[in-house]
């Protein structure tokens, strides 16, 4: 088994930020909506934290904003206290 991880979704209130190490941190908040065993509809949104490195990273400070909607793959990758995850590609939706 692979360490893959795919979400749609869309970032969160605050913008990409570049860091000095040439990386860039974002939200990505992804909507849920499911049927619980009695019957009704339970909705909640995720918030993943996420790090995009080189060209990836370069395309996110570029072309992402606050409610934008994309499209992530990357691995997920412990990080003292959380898990966040290294983006390998993205596409705005």
């Amino acid at each position: 088994m692979r360490n893959n991880v795919q979400l749609i979704g869309h970032i969160g209130s605050i913008s990409p930020k570049s860091k000095e190490y040439g990386n860039v941190n974002f939200k990505i908040i992804v909507h849920d909506t499911y049927q619980n065993a009695m019957g009704e509809v339970v909705s909640s949104d995720i918030e993943f934290d996420c790090v995009a490195w080189g060209k990836v990273a370069e395309i996110a400070e570029k072309y992402l904003s606050p409610k934008t909607i994309v499209a992530v793959a990357g691995k997920l990758t412990p990080n003292k206290l959380f898990l966040e995850i290294t983006v390998q590609e993205i596409m705005v939706l």
